[in-house]
């Protein structure tokens, strides 16, 4: 019985011993995204410029012929609105008295993501066992619904193009990823020597549960593209934090990059298809504002790489009936403009 005991209070005491040394931290996000109007390739080469005009249907269909399965209008703009409410737990775990273990932690995030359309609750788990390297997992799941024409969550069939499905399933994402982050001011100490990079890769499982496994779907604004299934993902950062200008925390450059794996051979480029097997690129200096400890502003511009589909296909409504042309695939855009401020309390 004493040894019970005595275990017992062991056991007590390093978990008090862990809650005294837990940092609890909450913040506030608000994200505004401006998407500027282009074309989609038509009629350009290798870059799509700004372009405020529209080529409509019938214009498109006067040149072309009819479209297969109804047709659509070039052009357009968007705004993009998000609020994050946050919540971080961080414990150390299998710290150490070196260099690379003696920051060693857990954190636990829960945030909730709500914009006009759309909420997602997603909860995730950190881990940093040496100080270059951290392993984090995340799930989540949200709903949309729709407000005039604007739809947060739709099915995307060829015969449902863009349908609204209002609340009538959630979407389900899982994540395992692993970073590895170097700041070259630990090689060189100073005020000038800290050039930072950041290599993030990992796997993603994404479902809508109303979809059928042969289903496309469309979610938060996206392209309208996804299939329940599996997705590969990388993340790069090269940034450099700045001594000499108050209040700029870093500037640099993030490149994202994501590629189907289901599905992936369903309708490729090189067989003229429209691109199941296409890597999205996302290209985004940006500029780290530290207004105060609490307060911080992110401003980011954003280029991606689009397919090229072909003058003839390009006015196809559903994205399956549309071809790239295989002698230009791709050509690059100005995405978005976008800002992030952050209230940290």
């Amino acid at each position: 019985m004493r040894r019970i005991t005595a275990f017992v209070m062991c056991g007590l005491f390093a978990v008090c011993g862990l809650a005294a040394q837990t940092e609890i931290s909450h913040w506030i996000a608000g994200e505004l995204a401006y998407y500027p109007p282009n074309l989609g390739g038509y009629g350009i080469e290798n870059f799509a410029p700004i372009d405020y005009s529209t080529v409509s249907q019938e214009e498109l269909e006067e040149l072309y012929g009819p479209p297969i399965g109804g047709g659509r209008d070039l052009g357009g703009q968007a705004v993009e609105m998000r609020a994050t409410f946050g919540q971080e737990l961080e414990f150390p775990f299998l710290r150490g008295n070196s260099v690379l273990t003696a920051g060693n932690n857990v954190k636990i995030r829960l945030k909730e993501e709500i914009s006009p359309v759309t909420a997602n609750l997603l909860i995730e788990t950190v881990l940093t066992p040496v100080a270059f390297l951290s392993i984090d997992s995340a799930l989540s799941v949200g709903t949309g619904w729709a407000i005039g024409d604007i739809s947060g969550l739709s099915y995307n069939t060829p015969e449902n193009t863009f349908e609204p499905a209002p609340f009538e399933g959630a979407v389900t994402t899982a994540e395992l990823c692993a970073t590895f982050q170097f700041d070259f001011g630990l090689l060189v100490p100073g005020d000038w020597t800290h050039i930072v990079t950041v290599y993030r890769a990992g796997l993603q499982y994404e479902a809508f549960t109303a979809a059928g496994a042969n289903d496309p779907w469309m979610w938060q604004a996206d392209n309208g593209e996804n299939f329940n299934g599996w997705s590969w993902k990388q993340t790069g950062v090269l940034g450099y934090q700045m001594p000499a200008v108050q209040h700029i925390d870093t500037t640099g450059l993030l490149i994202e990059t994501e590629q189907r794996i289901t599905k992936r051979n369903e309708s490729t480029m090189d067989d003229g298809g429209w691109g199941s097997d296409f890597m999205k690129v996302y290209v985004s200096p940006f500029i780290l504002v530290q207004i105060n400890p609490s307060h911080a502003l992110t401003v980011q511009l954003q280029f991606a790489r689009g397919r090229d589909y072909t003058d003839e296909t390009i006015g196809n409504a559903h994205f399956s009936y549309r071809k790239v042309d295989t002698s230009s695939p791709v050509y690059w855009y100005f995405r978005r403009a976008a800002f992030s401020y952050r209230y940290e309390y």
